[in-house]
């Protein structure tokens, strides 16, 4: 079994001076103080450096003559001047202030990136988004087609509701898309994405509900009668077996 003893520790300070009760609390502040100064630093340079990653990038998209359909050119100008004079200020003016301000004028130059450069992504998300839903919205013709075929008991009047939200859907579809080739790409988009993609889930989840129909069951009196039917039909098969079995019997005699 473990015994346990107190031990007694005795201290012995040589040459070292006592700090007093108020000098240990400054002594506490100044480390803090040091560490906060460490903590902005760190902050400040890292908000710096992402700054004039964004004057960079900014500017250099802006530069790109693929991406000019994207901007008005008085509106290209501007940015391009805005984003001169944002470097010019940061190695000037700019060049010992703290992180919050840093911050403060990478998101206010990064709203007008993402606005203009948002248009180039929706373009492209745009383009993808009606190839694909024209080609669901063809596949899910043809699966109601086969409908008949393989579920017959899924009522006309129940693939035709699916075939007319198909058909909708597709006259929306490129009722929007000829209105947004109208639309110069440097305005607003009429036509998102996900509003393609919101209309084609709407489709499908109704085909979904139509094709999985259950097949009804049929009712019992209609299973009885063909039981009867079956147990009549291998009764009159016996009797007849029966029959042959003693003809086959007399004609030996």
């Amino acid at each position: 079994m473990p015994h346990t003893f107190p031990a007694k520790v005795e201290e012995i300070v040589h040459n070292a001076r006592i700090l007093s009760a108020d000098q240990v609390k400054e002594a506490k502040k100044r480390m803090s103080a040091l560490e906060k100064r460490d903590e902005d630093k760190l902050k400040t340079d890292e908000a710096k450096n992402a700054y004039e990653s964004l004057i960079y990038e900014f500017r250099s998209w802006l530069n790109d003559d693929d991406n000019a359909i994207y901007v008005p050119a008085d509106e290209r100008e501007t940015l391009i001047k805005k984003c001169n004079e944002a470097e010019d200020w940061l190695y000037e003016d700019g060049s010992d202030v703290g992180y919050k301000v840093y911050q403060e004028k990478t998101y206010d130059l990064k709203k007008d990136y993402t606005k203009f450069k948002g248009r180039q992504e929706a373009k492209e998300k745009r383009e993808a988004a009606v190839k694909k839903a024209t080609e669901q919205l063809t596949t899910l013709r043809d699966k109601v087609s086969e409908l008949s075929e393989k579920k017959p008991w899924i009522t006309e009047s129940e693939r035709n509701d699916v075939l007319d939200r198909v058909n909708e859907t597709r006259e929306w579809l490129e009722g929007k898309v000829a209105e947004q080739e109208k639309q110069r790409l440097d305005e607003e988009p009429v036509l998102q994405a996900n509003d393609i993609l919101a209309r084609t889930k709407k489709v499908q989840a109704l085909f979904k509900k139509v094709s999985t129909k259950s097949k009804p069951k049929k009712p019992k009196a209609e299973k009885d009668a063909k039981t009867d039917d079956k147990k009549s039909e291998d009764s009159k098969s016996e009797e007849k077996k029966e029959s042959s079995e003693e003809q086959a019997k007399a004609e030996d005699l």
